[in-house]
């Protein structure tokens, strides 16, 4: 169990420190454009100068490092500090389910290094004939049963494209998960 903004590991790369570089060398720029002036500086060095600082603030966001992160290197106005580390956080409160990772290990880029879940509130899929789904309507209540507990719930979703392969059509219902009885991937009886 993990509260939100908790690190959970560090990161370097080479791509990170060249972020962080060029955010540095933007950010020092744009305050001395902002401190020169639109009065001083054309209207297009303003303007470049300002993007180049966004585009550079959008890529270390789009890497991993949190908005306080930003601030901090912003603040430090160190270039040693642009050396492609960060803490990757998490970013919400829940239990971790998989950190498939070895330390020191190379992580190639869009792999997944936690899965975070919360399961306080989790979702159904419930198959059913198409008599049946005609019957059931967003807000209908259902039950749901893990072995010998029952928990309550209710639709919240009809799809309305029949499973070429069961013929059933899939409502989604959400679940209160009272005692932590449910896990994703399990069946169930509704």
């Amino acid at each position: 169990e993990i509260k939100a903004g908790v690190p959970l590991v560090t990161l370097s790369s080479v791509e990170m420190a060249e972020a962080q570089g060029t955010l540095m060398l933007a950010d020092a720029e744009w305050n001395r454009v902002q401190k020169l002036g639109k009065d001083v500086v054309s209207e297009r060095r303003y303007v470049e100068t300002q993007t180049a600082r966004q585009l550079a603030y959008a890529k270390v966001i789009a890497y991993g490092m949190t908005r306080e992160q930003v601030e901090q290197l912003w603040r430090s106005a160190d270039p040693a500090r642009a050396d492609g580390s960060f803490a990757l956080v998490a970013p919400r409160a829940g239990r971790i389910i998989l950190d498939d990772f070895i330390e020191g290990k190379l992580a190639e880029p869009g792999k997944v290094l936690f899965e975070i879940t919360d399961e306080s509130v989790l979702w159904v899929q419930v198959r059913l004939s198409p008599a049946q789904a005609s019957t059931v309507r967003v807000g209908t209540p259902l039950r749901v049963r893990a072995g010998d507990i029952w928990l309550t719930g209710r639709v919240i979703q009809t799809m309305h494209r029949l499973d070429e392969q069961t013929r059933t059509y899939t409502v989604r219902g959400e679940v209160r998960n009272s005692g932590d009885v449910l896990h994703s991937g399990q069946f169930v009886d509704v």
